[in-house]
């Protein structure tokens, strides 16, 4: 029956298998096929009411998971995707897709993708998404498309991309001048083709015919064809095991043999087991083969971007070492029979839990469950995947030892060592691992596997050897933790629950884990830290009491350097600091603390806590002084974070921030001392709409306290600037009173002596609002 494109989008989703070949009619070899296409659809477009048909499309449909279905041409491809650039490239000509002009056609042109080319599938996406500005005279779209920031550079190496890059220049060469084409294809139908559904009940086609019309000979879904293509790549005659044996069942039979018996049977079950996935089981199946692949390719390249196509898999897999290990893996996951209980015993999560390894924000222990739904599977836990089945396959078990659990431990830290500032939030820490750079990591898992294999003893192993593939920093500060554990095995269970802590994340480099009250004050720590009975700001400062702890988030603004304190989830920051400086000093000034927090006397938290704070003296009344007695500095109002501008070595031109990422001013910002000032007036009972605060942004508009009369309380240098105090009525009493003296258009308030710079500032707001200034 005569289709169009749009009425197929309107009915089905179309995707374009695996089993077809790349986009043809695009390559830079056939110019010729692709004009005279292109002038055929033209020379038909021109003419009225002529309409061309293009044959036969024939493929089969498939159940959507919201019921709709999914159209998987097998024959037919070239021409539905040039059909479907002539229709992007009129929708975009004409208007249809800008600014969401007509939403149901750009959901429609959505519905056309590659199945499982994940490259090709999103540059359709981004085709429709990005609408491209042209006109008549744009020499080449192919060169706005590659220049724009949403091409990704790896597409280049696509050969559909790269086709479709060409056919999109032809269409627009030869058919820019036509108008109206957006009407004649989708309205008045002039571009057909007859489409059979194979497997419909009108047609019945069977497996069997289908087999014998398709010309490659492979079965229909993704999965049996990509059993048919492994199977050919395993017995590839320039492989370099083509010609091996591999034993099964008291027999050698070749790779290729291997593959088949397993492949459907035990390797099949392996994930089967899973109930709630069964429905996903074909694309389980090969999200594990991709998964393998992608960390194989990596452990040998480290640029080259993997690709999860079937020509990755076969590059990959000409290998005997990587089928190897491929084939191994299936097989011991195969021979661990409660992969639940495995992983649970090997990994925890949310606490800290004796003898397991703590997994940060994860909700799942079973990484090979991760592996295969693809879900939540970040670059640590691949790397930690590969490493477990390394160790697996070497040590020839299945079971989680000690030994096992060590190794992945000392894996674990080292992966979490490779860090690096957040760039959009400051005041987090965030992984830097890179699968590209997974060949780095290798070598050290590699190297400590063949050393435990050889060696036994897990921990003498890692502190006697040379490794590589991390930093020596890294090793270093790894060993000398490692070595004071096996000079002292009872702190054992402190470090673990130390380096398990989320503030801790792995590096307790800043703990003295040598102290022989370390036990106590890995205790007070998790006392401390636990924010259900410790406020974030009577932490940030009893801390305060020894010591300027906080580090640099940015070390420029215009509104001066940017300091950090400290913020509930966010502490990692400052417990574990990436920079040598920051680290040194927030070492002595924690081990101080702690040290001060075990030996007190008092019994409950808040009470130790206290008794720092009331025990803190400064004569000289610096910022220390008021961030430790003025609770509303440090208190989370406004979504702030504890992270301050410092425009003066005294902090006290400073501003409140609640944005730590690369415009840290972009979002408004309060003068700490005015937010306290105002909240101590409204506790003495003044209305909200009396005393109101201003907020500042960027560094043009700073903030202010204002008063009635039109009084705004700015914070200076060292003193407090206050504008129109002339509206008061008998405002020289006033300017008398508080000794005062005038700069330009305002007036300078300084502390009075007996009080210091807040309470000077509350009693001048107490006079103005109570007396007769404002009659």
């Amino acid at each position: 029956m005569g289709y169009t494109l749009y009425k197929l989008l309107e009915e089905n989703t179309v995707k374009i298998p695996l089993i077809q070949r790349d986009y043809a009619q695009g390559r830079a070899s056939e110019e010729k096929v692709r004009n005279d296409f292109i002038d055929k659809i033209k020379s038909n477009l021109l003419e009225e009411n002529k309409k061309l048909n293009l044959d036969f499309v024939y493929g089969y449909t498939t159940k959507h998971s919201n019921d709709n279905l999914n159209f998987i041409p097998l024959d037919g491809q070239q021409r539905l995707t040039t059909l479907w650039l002539i229709h992007w490239y009129f929708a975009i000509k004409e208007g249809i897709l800008k600014d969401g002009r007509d939403k149901n056609s750009e959901i429609l042109l959505l519905g056309f993708t590659y199945e499982t080319r994940i490259s090709s599938k999103r540059f359709c996406e981004k085709l429709v998404q990005n609408p491209l500005i042209f006109d008549n005279k744009t020499k080449s779209l192919k060169d706005k498309i590659v220049d724009a920031s949403w091409f990704m550079s790896s597409w280049n190496n696509d050969p559909t991309i790269k086709a479709m890059l060409n056919m999109i220049d032809t269409i627009h060469t030869r058919m820019c001048s036509i108008e109206n084409v957006w009407h004649k294809l989708t309205e008045e139908n002039r571009i057909t083709f007859d489409y059979i559904d194979i497997k419909s009940e009108e047609f019945k086609l069977t497996d069997e015919l289908y087999i014998k019309m398709n010309s490659r000979g492979k079965p229909l879904t993704p999965f049996e064809n990509f059993k048919a293509i492994f199977s050919q790549v395993l017995n590839d005659e320039n492989s370099d095991y083509y010609k091996e044996k591999i034993e099964y069942e008291n027999s050698k039979v070749t790779y290729q043999q291997y593959f088949s018996f397993k492949v459907d049977g035990k390797w099949t079950d392996l994930f089967w087991d899973y109930k709630d996935t069964r429905d996903n089981l074909d694309d389980n199946f090969l999200n594990f083969f991709y998964y393998i692949a992608e960390m194989l390719h990596y452990r040998e390249n480290k640029e080259d971007d993997f690709q999860r196509n079937f020509e990755y898999l076969e590059t990959v897999f000409s290998k005997k070492k990587n089928v190897d290990f491929l084939f191994k893996s299936l097989d011991l996951l195969v021979g661990i029979k409660d992969k639940k209980l495995f992983f649970d015993t090997i990994f925890s999560i949310d606490e800290y839990q004796i003898g397991k390894v703590k997994l940060f924000g994860e909700t799942n222990t079973d990484l090979f469950f991760k592996s295969f739904t693809n879900s939540s599977f970040e670059v640590l836990l691949r790397v930690l995947f590969y490493g477990l089945l390394k160790y697996l396959i070497e040590t020839k078990t299945t079971q989680p030892t000690d030994d096992l659990i060590n190794f992945i431990r000392i894996l674990r830290n080292m992966l979490l060592r490779v860090r690096q500032i957040n760039t959009s939030k400051r005041i987090e820490v965030i992984s830097n691992l890179r699968l590209p750079y997974f060949n780095s990591y290798v070598q050290f898992i590699d190297g400590f596997i063949k050393n435990i294999t050889e060696e036994k003893a897990v921990y003498h192993s890692f502190v006697n050897n040379s490794f590589k593939g991390f930093t020596q920093d890294s090793f270093t500060l790894e060993k000398k933790k490692i070595n004071s554990l096996l000079k002292n095995p009872q702190i054992e269970k402190n470090i673990y629950k130390l380096e398990d802590h989320n503030y801790v994340y792995g590096i307790p480099d800043n703990f003295i884990i040598e102290d022989e009250n370390f036990e106590e004050k890995v205790e007070a720590f998790y006392e401390i830290w636990n924010f259900d009975k410790v406020s974030n700001s009577e932490l940030v400062r009893a801390l305060l009491t020894k010591g300027d702890f906080s580090v640099t988030t940015h070390d420029y603004s215009k509104l001066g350097y940017i300091k950090y304190f400290g913020t509930e989830d966010y502490w990692n920051r400052i417990i574990a600091p990436s920079n040598e400086d920051e680290k040194q000093n927030t070492k002595k000034i924690l081990n101080q603390f702690l040290t001060e927090y075990i030996n007190s006397v008092k019994d409950a938290i808040l009470d130790r806590l206290d008794e720092m704070l009331n025990a803190y003296s400064s004569e000289d009344k610096d910022w220390r002084y008021y961030f430790i007695k003025y609770k509303e500095i440090t208190s989370p109002y406004f979504g702030r974070l504890n992270l301050f501008s410092w425009n003066d070595k005294d902090g006290f031109n400073i501003n409140s921030l609640g944005n730590s990422g690369v415009q840290p001013l972009a979002s408004h910002h309060l003068n700490p001392y005015l937010i306290t000032i105002r909240k101590k007036l409204i506790e003495c009972g003044f209305s909200t709409e009396i005393v109101k605060h201003y907020n500042g942004r960027y560094s043009e508009e700073l903030s202010f306290l204002s008063l009635p009369k039109d009084i705004k309380l700015y914070v200076d240098y060292g003193c407090f600037k206050l504008h129109n105090l002339v509206n008061l009525k008998n405002h020289q009493y006033i300017i008398n009173e508080f000794n005062m003296e005038k700069e330009d258009d305002y007036y300078i308030l300084k502390e009075l002596k007996g009080t210091d710079k807040i309470e000077t500032a509350i009693l001048f707001c107490t006079k103005v609002l109570q007396s007769n200034y404002l009659s």
